[in-house]
């Protein structure tokens, strides 16, 4: 959980493969660069990973930040009986289908999130209509995504704010781009996606001011099975 994510050029990778059929889980080995319906910005020759889709952070409300519990107990006095499948008929509690858990879940409410973006909207209110939640837990109900707006703007938002700020993370050599972004936080990140493939972590300047917090709580709501 992080001030950066959802990431929306992400969310349209994911969406511009599965309307393609294509794995939505890729190696290093065999990742592809989607040909999104978004512009290009940043100049790779310049600066290492120094591409990025022109979208900015995600921007939004914090109503509350609290933690949750996905839990699950196996019960070795079953009515039923185990499904074995193909698998051996051994009883394993320390790990597999009968391993029991309590992980936490770490949540942020807000009633909507906003993204500025450079791109065609037609094509892209097609394929965030096939996105129909967010973050992790999604089969238990968390994250879900009542409906999505594309609205075009008269200004563009997505690299610099309205107050001249930076609205969405790029890599530190970027900052000829405007000379007080280096008084911004400075973490390795992926500029473009796919962030979890190292070969897309650069030092990144990254923007801040970006969620607006109402309320911030710790506590703890009722575990879900």
């Amino acid at each position: 959980m992080d001030d950066w994510s959802p990431s929306l050029d992400a969310l349209l990778e994911w969406a511009w493969f599965d309307e393609r059929g294509i794995s939505v889980s890729p190696t290093s080995e065999t990742v592809q660069t989607a040909d999104l319906p978004v512009a290009r910005g940043g100049d790779p020759d310049r600066y290492p990973g120094g591409w990025w889709w022109c979208v900015s952070s995600p921007h939004y409300t914090q109503a509350l930040q609290q933690t949750d519990w996905a839990t699950k107990r196996w019960e070795a006095d079953l009515i039923y009986p185990v499904d074995w499948g193909r698998r051996k008929a051994t009883i394993q509690t320390a790990c597999g289908p009968e391993k029991s858990y309590r992980l936490p879940i770490f949540l942020r409410s807000s009633e909507r999130i906003d993204w500025w973006l450079l791109g065609e909207p037609t094509a892209i209110k097609r394929l965030l209509e096939r996105v129909t939640g967010l973050g992790r837990r999604r089969n238990i109900g968390y994250g879900q995504i009542l409906s999505w707006q594309v609205c075009l703007a008269n200004n563009d938002w997505h690299l610099v704010g309205p107050e001249g700020q930076l609205m969405r993370p790029i890599p530190v050599g970027a900052a000829s781009l405007n000379a007080e972004w280096n008084n911004q936080p400075r973490m390795l990140w992926a500029p473009h996606p796919p962030g979890w493939m190292p070969q897309n972590w650069t030092l990144c300047l990254m923007p801040t001011g970006n969620i607006v917090r109402l309320e911030t709580a710790e506590g703890v709501s009722g575990g879900r099975s």
